[in-house]
């Protein structure tokens, strides 16, 4: 039987290696990064932490697979900043599509509707990692039909703008965007103003 140390280690590296084949370098494993012309993309395999896993009835080796995009201009690679998910300024999670028993369900700690279960940002691992390959297996059309396409979504300036004057900030389990902070708050117009100096773009917030 596996060790949870040995689970991540299998996990970590399977992204790994899916995400390099999308052109996807990492200097700290399981934190990976491309840069674009005007934005970096970030995806993290984030493991649950101990308090988190206890909560849940689950163990460590579960995990959350966080995108980012971090807005600045391509330079020399020596020269780009390599940034933490939390340093993004657009945050997301590539969801599951396929259905897994939630641990607090399976030990019936919480009521049969709790909204708990319906969420989909965190993968569940067994403590076993008897069915960890076929939770692998999924990632990379997870990782190619969603993630991708909403790093490509929210890293163009145009769009992202629009979401910035327009849209509220989703909730942080979800697929985002998230971190953009609330319509005009300071952190939402300090970020329109980021954009608009990246861009050219004068058009008052």
């Amino acid at each position: 039987m596996a060790t949870i140390t040995e689970l991540r280690t299998t996990i970590a590296a399977f992204v790994g290696a899916t995400l390099q084949k999308l052109e996807f370098k990492t200097d700290f494993n399981p934190v990976f990064y491309r840069h674009q012309e005007m934005a970096t993309y970030m995806i993290s395999v984030t493991f649950l932490k101990r308090h988190q896993a206890s909560y849940f009835s689950s163990n460590t080796a579960s995990f959350c697979l966080e995108t980012g995009i971090y807005f600045q201009k391509q330079q020399a690679p020596d020269q780009m900043h390599v940034p933490s998910i939390p340093e993004c300024h657009v945050r997301g999670n590539i969801l599951r599509t396929f259905k897994q028993v939630h641990p607090l369900k399976a030990s019936r700690k919480l009521g049969w509707f709790h909204p708990e279960y319906k969420r989909k940002d965190i993968w569940w691992v067994d403590r076993e990692g008897e069915h960890l390959d076929a939770l692998l297996d999924k990632i990379p059309f997870h990782l190619e039909r969603y993630g991708l396409p909403w790093l490509e979504t929210y890293s163009d300036p145009a769009y992202i703008l629009w979401v910035l004057k327009k849209k509220k900030e989703c909730d942080p389990h979800t697929e985002g965007p998230f971190n953009i902070g609330k319509k005009g708050s300071p952190a939402r117009l300090e970020l329109i103003q980021h954009l608009q100096e990246l861009t050219g773009e004068t058009t008052s917030p």
